[in-house]
């Protein structure tokens, strides 16, 4: 059985195939063409098809009539269509949005899923929040619960318009997300928030409230009194989204969290104490061609896989690091210097895991700084995460955990704060990735171990590896074009570790 999985979309389009063995490929259009979030379409598809020479039998899509392509009946998850073209002249079904996302978790799971929630920019028919009760069990999953509008990854966006930040909307709400830490938030005025979306809604409240307190005016400023209003607004989403939780679960149930929403690692790291959390490290749109392929391996009742990941974007490997060149690696981190760190294939979602990372020691007072200024030319107050051993977790977080994806910000013990002090955000918590010692991740594994036996501290600051807006590079012609814009004092490429002079 030849399966198909894709998503055009707005953005972000990606394709997943997979043979008759169960082997999944994974394909997104940004990485291949060095153009971020980078939008496809039919004719994309068909040369993904061909060039893998790949005649899908069963095709699966999600659309939500973005592209003309179809979309579910409203209340339907999922929906029989006719083949879209003639090279997809087979079985055909077009599924939810949301259902996607929360579908594209698979790889992550192994225990039953009793809800999957859903929260980003746009579903189908407009819904910006979904909860489905056994999204895993296609012929039982309900959706119980759909809001078109509480639109809180819209509401990021518009205050990035309003503080005219640079770059795409799509990235506005991951700028502000590290902006809120250095304001203190106001009870009163999230009580009046609470207030007016419960009269309004969500999605009028912020109109409403900077059109009577003149919030465009402050989110120019950006001074003290603004960074108290985006701590206070920030909490407010934060509640409203327990909420949504607390109100469509049941105690103690598993949940997949997915859709744009889910990338906002404050807001996950307080509903990761009251929920059971799975969240991927590509719940965005980039991930909904997997969601797609997994719909058919339920459909078909058909066993799929995915090798190594999270480092599946299926473009070139890079190869891996000798224990050489991990010396000399070491031997440059502590001597201050910044070191891109390009192995394998790279990683699936947005974020570096290890793979396409850039590197510094986390001990540099200003490296969050020196990082923002120098190297990703990026906004000031912008924190980064940091890869410590999967062994070092509780000790420095107090908690025995998993943080492979970077996808919560970690109280950090007061302990570490000093070991640590070049990537602890300005609230005291980091976006940790922990690393284990398995095939993909040996060399990096090696390299955060012998920095630690080096230097007594006990992990690397990891940013991606990609030039100021552009994605994660992909190819060697890529990291050896963004080596060449970016920064850096040096450069790992697979086995080879390459000086820049200065």
């Amino acid at each position: 059985m030849r399966m198909l999985g894709f998503y055009i979309g707005g953005h972000d389009s990606s394709v997943s195939l997979c043979d008759s063995d169960g082997k999944i490929k994974y394909f997104k259009l940004e990485r291949i063409i060095q153009s971020k979030h980078k939008k496809g379409n039919l004719e994309w598809i068909k040369k993904i098809c061909d060039e893998n020479d790949f005649c899908p039998e069963f095709v699966c899509y999600s659309d939500g009539n973005r592209n003309g392509l179809g979309i579910c009946d409203e209340g339907l998850l999922w929906q029989e269509k006719e083949p879209l073209d003639a090279f997809l002249n087979a079985k055909t079904i077009c599924i939810d949005h949301h259902y996607a996302h929360i579908l594209s978790a698979f790889p992550l799971i192994h225990k039953t899923v009793d809800f999957g929630i859903c929260v980003d920019g746009r579903g189908d028919h407009q819904i910006k929040c979904s909860v489905i009760e056994n999204p895993y069990d296609i012929y039982k999953s309900k959706m119980i619960y759909q809001n078109k509008n509480d639109a809180y990854c819209l509401m990021f966006n518009e205050i990035g318009k309003l503080m005219q930040l640079e770059g795409g909307e799509l990235d506005y709400a991951g700028k502000i997300m590290g902006a809120h830490a250095y304001g203190k938030a106001n009870l009163s005025y999230i009580e009046e928030l609470e207030e007016f979306s419960n009269k309004y809604g969500v999605s009028e409240t912020l109109k409403l409230k900077y059109e009577n307190h003149n919030i465009k005016d402050l989110c120019m400023e950006k001074t003290e009194r603004f960074y108290d209003w985006l701590a206070s607004y920030h909490q407010w989403i934060e509640n409203r989204k327990i909420c949504l939780f607390r109100e469509n679960t049941k105690p103690n149930s598993s949940i997949v969290y997915a859709g744009g929403g889910a990338q906002n690692t404050v807001i996950n790291e307080r509903l990761s104490k009251k929920f059971n959390l799975i969240i991927p490290p590509h719940c965005y749109d980039g991930g909904i061609s997997l969601g797609c392929m997994k719909f058919l391996s339920k459909y078909l009742d058909k066993n799929i896989y995915i090798e190594e990941f999270p480092f599946c974007q299926w473009d070139q490997n890079l190869g891996y690091a000798s224990a050489n060149s991990i010396d000399k690696v070491v031997d440059l981190l502590s001597s201050g210097k910044i070191v891109g760190w390009c192995q394998g294939r790279s990683e699936i979602g947005p974020r570096a895991l290890g793979h396409r990372s850039i590197l510094m020691d986390p001990t540099i007072p200003n490296a969050k700084d020196i990082l923002n200024k120098r190297v990703k030319k990026r906004e000031n107050w912008r924190p980064f995460a940091a890869s410590i051993l999967e062994g070092d977790v509780k000790r420095i977080t107090g908690e025995s955990r998993k943080l492979e994806y970077m996808l919560y910000a970690v109280q950090v013990l007061p302990e570490y704060q000093g070991k640590l002090r070049g990537v602890i955000h300005v609230d005291g918590t980091c976006r940790f990735q922990s690393v284990s010692d398995t095939k993909e991740l040996h060399s990096y594994y090696e390299l955060i171990k012998h920095f630690k036996d080096k230097t007594g501290v006990p992990g690397v600051i990891n940013t991606s590896y990609n030039s100021s807006g552009m994605p994660i590079a992909s190819s060697r012609d890529d990291v050896i074009k963004a080596f060449d814009s970016l920064d850096l004092d040096a450069l790992c490429l697979g086995d080879e570790v390459i000086i820049r002079k200065r």
